[in-house]
């Protein structure tokens, strides 16, 4: 029997479709660095607790972790983390309350963050959403990202506000990656209910945007689009490993990669559909958001950074006095000097020839921000996890761009009585655009930041 061309065709589709399910099925089933909790038990919250904890890091004496559970409204226990500051006594300098990114856990990496606040005299409180860390829920699968912000709210306004130990203290939020859309949906509700709970917020490569290169084609995501609905928990979204982008130093990959709570499946379906369609929520309502903030944002991350692209030093540089471009709708800044574009847009009319940048979405939602006191920190060199996967020197840098934004925003009488006062504070010299004013010259090195805020 001989075949004709259609049904030839149509047999090497048949062929093909097959090999890349039996790819994804092999994968689902020895992923590659799994993790214990990946391969050995159940996928679900009360496998998850009974797996050995291990800390990342040892707790000082002067820091008092204590953890609980508590109740969501769908009836589900969500694991809690408190960092308390012994050495100040009763009353610490401020409260920040933590977002961890996807897959991740309060009691893993960002536990370090938390330790080194509360050493600055923070006190720091942490909730695992569901799915996550040793929270309830199927591991990493988000069925609804408005019910994981909910839940972020209940928490706060039922068990954290209600804390006399928390009473009065100012309070911040500080999410990373995905952590940090959950940040601005909390901001926006905030202002949407004029409660004023927060009075500010520190986002550290926040998912404002999924990056080009980490999504599969567009027509892939049409089809995954129409499929997540019926197959929400598979894992098959085709997407690059996270992890290995996400960590600068190898050492601190190999540990996220081991992690007791660690998720090396791909993103389930239903997830991705969740997370991209949280991307548009808060681009589309960037105006809306009041709150002063900290942005910071390596400019070699290909996480959550699109549009990532190395031009000389020389044309990176941004003076304040420059811009609007009357070229250019939705214009960022130009640099006059030389005749090369910050836009919103690749293309501008009015010029010669522009060049796309580091963070482009990042900073158009920077500029449709409705802040009046809004910062935007770019780090050269830097990846996606910048207190975490970096190298210890850049690590360094940010904390102290967070100790010191933390600092402005509180009273300077305060200030004055913040123990160890000095030893973290203070802000790396760069080119920070801020209202319209000009703080310091410029400190190009590579692997450390070129701050540039556009507002």
């Amino acid at each position: 029997m001989v075949l004709d061309t259609p049904a030839l065709l149509g047999l090497v589709i048949y062929a093909i479709v097959i090999s890349w399910l039996s790819w994804l099925l092999f994968r689902m089933l020895f992923p590659p660095h799994a993790s214990p909790a990946t391969l050995h038990i159940k996928d679900y919250g009360e496998d998850r607790r009974k797996i050995p904890y291990v800390a990342p890091c040892a707790i000082p004496e002067h820091i008092v972790c204590k953890e609980k559970y508590i109740l969501n409204s769908r009836g589900m226990l969500l694991h809690t983390c408190e960092w308390w500051p012994q050495h100040v006594g009763d009353k610490p300098r401020a409260l920040v309350v933590q977002c961890c990114g996807f897959a991740d856990s309060n009691t893993f990496l960002p536990m370090t963050r938390s330790i080194r606040l509360a050493q600055q005299g923070f006190a720091v409180v942490g909730m695992d959403p569901e799915g996550h860390g040793r929270s309830d829920g199927l591991h990493a699968y988000v069925p609804s990202f408005a019910a994981i912000v909910e839940d972020y709210w209940q928490w706060f306004t039922r068990d954290i506000r209600s804390n006399s130990a928390y009473a009065g203290l100012p309070t911040f939020l500080l999410g990373e990656s995905m952590g940090g859309n959950v940040v601005v949906q909390l901001l926006l509700r905030d202002g949407l209910e004029q409660t004023n709970y927060f009075q500010g917020a520190i986002m550290l490569a926040p998912m404002l945007e999924v990056s080009p290169r980490m999504k599969p084609p567009e027509a892939l995501v049409t089809f995954l689009r129409h499929l997540a609905p019926f197959l929400p928990t598979l894992p098959v979204t085709p997407t690059k490993d996270l992890l290995s982008k996400a960590f600068r130093r190898a050492e601190v990959l190999a540990m996220a990669q081991k992690a007791p709570y660690g998720y090396r499946l791909k993103p389930r379906l239903g997830t991705a559909l969740q997370l991209l369609e949280a991307t548009e929520l808060v681009t589309q309502r960037a105006s809306e958001v009041q709150h002063p903030y900290l942005l910071l944002q390596g400019d070699s991350d290909v996480v959550t950074c699109p549009e990532t692209v190395k031009v000389s030093k020389r044309k990176r540089s941004l003076r304040a006095g420059d811009g609007p471009c009357q070229g250019c709708s939705g214009f960022l800044y130009c640099v006059r000097e030389t005749g090369l574009a910050r836009h919103a847009q690749d293309s501008c009319p009015s010029l010669s020839r522009s060049l796309p940048f580091p963070g482009r979405y990042l900073q158009v939602f920077h500029a449709k921000s409705g802040s009046r006191e809004k910062e935007l920190k770019l780090y050269e060199g830097m990846w996606h996890s910048l207190l975490s996967g970096e190298l210890e020197e850049n690590i360094e840098t940010v904390y102290r761009d967070i100790f010191a934004w933390l600092d402005r925003r509180l009273s300077p009488e305060e200030d004055e009585k913040r123990p160890g006062r000095g030893q973290q504070g203070g802000n790396s010299k760069g080119i920070l655009v801020q209202d319209g004013s000009r703080d310091g010259e410029a400190r190009r090195r590579s692997g450390r930041r070129t701050g540039e805020a556009m507002d």
